[in-house]
């Protein structure tokens, strides 16, 4: 089976995983209110124009899912919820989404360049990367586009039996979910920032955002393996602080 045929079943698994932390977010118009600590809750759903019967319909496909949990947001308020929304939970992949929007505030800073080369970084890692593979740029590597195949932490057996062989792609050809690129982007992120992807989400996301259930740094942790020298950063967020994460995207676009 081609690689990316696996890829792409091994992405719907988390997308199924993922929705434990759906957001739905109405369009955002000048009357929004955003959220303080706590939450505004809607007195009612249907005082916000969504019907009882249809989320009762999206609560039996969140089960049917076996989702831990979902929310949803109207105009800066929480309309519904299902599930403990108040528990941190292991994002998994969507570390390397939060990683994404912390690494934009820090390129609009002028402390990330997104051109800049493995080799201008001085990134190497254990054994060494070739020629070729330092010519990655952090762009690429955000992109899942490094073509640097090497070994990571935190990765599954699937996703080990399936990475391409090293040098068989250069960089920015080929797309491949890559451990090694968002693991390297964490190294990238400290050296440039001066801080790491832990102290941004705290400083950067979780204070100004008034996360209410994450705390650091329980619920953080780096997982370092004898494979690479760049750790996974794994976080744990519960889904309405996501929320607000997702409530401050749908600003941005």
């Amino acid at each position: 089976m081609h690689p990316h045929s696996q890829t792409k079943r091994t992405l719907l698994r988390s997308s199924l995983w993922v929705a434990s932390f759906l957001l739905v977010c109405h369009s955002v118009a000048a009357e929004d209110s955003y959220p303080a600590t706590p939450w505004s809750k809607q007195d009612s759903a249907e005082s916000s124009g969504w019907k009882p019967e249809k989320l009762k319909a999206a609560d039996e496909l969140a089960a049917s899912l076996r989702s831990d949990t979902y929310l949803v947001v109207h105009r800066g308020m929480l309309v519904h919820e299902y599930g403990d929304i108040a528990k941190p939970r292991n994002i998994y992949s969507m570390r390397k989404s939060v990683l994404s929007i912390l690494t934009g505030m820090y390129v609009e800073r002028g402390l990330i360049d997104l051109e800049l080369s493995l080799a201008t970084l001085d990134i190497d890692d254990i054994g060494g990367l070739s020629p070729q593979e330092k010519t990655a740029t952090v762009r690429q590597l955000l992109q899942s586009k490094s073509g640097v195949y090497h070994d990571a932490a935190y990765e599954t057996q699937e996703m080990k039996a399936l990475r391409p062989g090293r040098g068989s792609h250069p960089p920015g050809s080929f797309w491949y979910y890559n451990n090694w690129d968002f693991n390297a982007l964490g190294g990238i992120f400290q050296q440039r920032v001066g801080k790491t992807v832990f102290d941004s989400l705290r400083d950067d996301l979780a204070t100004p955002l008034q996360f209410e259930d994450f705390r650091f740094p329980r619920d953080t942790r780096f997982v370092l393996e004898s494979a690479s020298k760049y750790p996974a950063y794994v976080m744990k967020l519960s889904a309405r602080d996501l929320a607000r994460v997702g409530l401050l995207m749908t600003e941005a676009v």
